[in-house]
């Protein structure tokens, strides 16, 4: 007999309708394809993701980094939406179980006399005590409300998912506004250099066309490139002030009051890049995890859709006492009580159910579909990024042997002109030439520093984040 109750209660839970969930198979290559190019020269340390940005060995970025963590607004509603899903699924997870209700109530009533011609109405002005408990359940049979909690517990994973996709894109971006600001301040200190030599060199110019020894138009196409270089400042120092003010909405802080001490060097990486295998996005990358999630959810919600072509059973009851006086309440013959199954089928619906249930399906084929685009979209941005960061360090290479000989043409001009053999003016060129090349290696440096933290972006970042909830 046990043992037959035992199956019963395990047929009445353990019955599902509708598909059940496998988490997609992809297929991908063991490599990125751009990864035979990475420079072996750089180093033999693994930089770990966790915390990527502490190789960089900057106090400043690290104390940003820890401002945006604990102030950012967007990463703060992103972790008030996981409580949202929580209570959500709390809710689902409630309606598995029976709902008891306590009730109790007193009323004083006057019966007419006129209205029946009997005498055992009792008294005209009556007191009824009522208290007791309701009892509503319904019994999951096909799996229904199982699956509906189950798609709340996917959409829980998956709002984590999206705060630790919250948390990678805010580190990321303080650190390349970081990055910015430190560039366009070289950027302008090297221009202001320029603008300083070529000034210099209009002066010259201007001597010696007073004096005879040369034509005006020297001096005039050093007083154009003088207006050209100034021309070149404020854009950068607008680009700079979006930076600084970018900087302030990350970390929760009013741009209008916010300021950056001093401004250390460009971020260089002092690592290898960790890029592992493509198949260690899939458990990496938070926008994948969180789209594997919602296709959980969209096919548990399938299978909720098609258990409503099934009865629906459900059992109430109530147990009570009601008594005319108070001192009556708990004997046994004031206690009263019900039970009442209860069957719902669908008989017609002019098609109501199935359409909900194609509805259901094809929102499970968008979220597939989106899940599979997100992955080639992952594989795409880490392949970008990779080959930006590799042809960047060629280019940054390139510019260092150059703007090394054009260092030691300068050197020797300027010995020249210490020796008397040559006017001041070569050695001043052969400066504008130097600063020219270093300004294009600062440039160069942003590019490269914003394509290595866009690459830790790309990979993932911080994915094994405590903070997250």
């Amino acid at each position: 007999m046990r043992s037959l109750k035992t199956s019963i209660f395990f047929f009445l839970f353990a019955c599902s309708v509708g598909p059940k969930y496998k988490e997609p198979t992809v297929l991908l290559k063991p490599d990125f394809k751009n990864e035979e190019g990475q420079p072996q020269e750089a180093s033999d340390t693994i930089v770990s993701l966790n915390k990527w940005w502490d190789q960089f060995q900057d106090p400043i970025l690290s104390d940003l980094i820890d401002q945006s963590i604990q102030k950012n607004y967007d990463l703060q509603t992103a972790f008030e939406r996981i409580r949202q899903v929580r209570a959500f699924y709390n809710i689902q997870n409630s309606r598995l179980f029976p709902t008891v209700d306590f009730n109790g109530s007193f009323e004083r009533y006057a019966t007419s006399q006129n209205l029946y011609e009997t005498p055992y109405l009792g008294p005209r002005v009556q007191n009824l005590f009522l208290l007791g408990f309701d009892v509503e359940w319904e019994i999951d049979l096909f799996g229904r409300l199982r699956n509906l909690k189950q798609a709340a517990y996917a959409d829980l994973f998956a709002a984590k998912e999206d705060y630790r996709s919250f948390y990678i894109t805010i580190i990321a971006d303080v650190a390349r506004n970081y990055t910015l600001y430190s560039s366009y301040y070289q950027q302008i200190q090297n221009l202001k250099k320029q603008v300083e030599i070529q000034k210099e060199l209009a002066n010259l110019y201007r001597s010696l066309a007073k004096a005879g020894l040369d034509s005006w138009d020297p001096f005039f196409a050093s007083r154009a490139s003088v207006r050209a270089l100034e021309a070149k400042i404020p854009p950068v120092e607008t680009q700079m002030q979006y930076a600084l003010n970018r900087i302030a909405v990350l970390i929760g802080e009013d741009p209008e009051s916010f300021q950056l001490e001093k401004t250390g060097p460009i971020l260089m990486a002092k690592g290898k890049v960790p890029l592992g295998m493509p198949s260690d996005l899939l458990r990496r990358r938070p926008d994948i995890r969180m789209q594997e999630r919602e296709l959980a959810a969209a096919t548990h919600r399938t299978a909720a859709a098609v258990a409503d072509f099934f009865p629906t059973f459900s059992l109430s009851g109530n147990y009570g006492w009601g008594a005319s006086r108070f001192y009556k309440w708990f004997r046994p013959e004031s206690s009263f009580w019900s039970i009442m199954p209860g069957l719902t089928q669908p008989l017609i619906n002019f098609g109501r159910i199935q359409a909900q249930v194609d509805l259901k399906r094809a929102e499970q084929k968008e979220v597939f579909y989106r899940y599979q685009g997100t992955i080639l979209k992952a594989l795409e941005e880490v392949e970008n990024t990779l080959f930006t960061y590799m042809r960047q360090e060629v280019k940054i290479l390139t510019l260092e042997s150059e703007v090394k000989d054009l260092k030691e043409n300068a050197h020797l001009a300027q010995n020249r002109f210490d020796a008397g053999l040559s006017p001041f003016i070569e050695a001043l060129k052969q400066e504008l030439n130097v600063l020219a090349v270093d300004y294009e290696i600062i440039v160069g440096n942003q590019i490269l520093s914003e394509s290595l933290i866009a690459l830790y972006k790309s990979l993932g970042g911080d994915w094994e984040c405590s903070t997250t909830p």
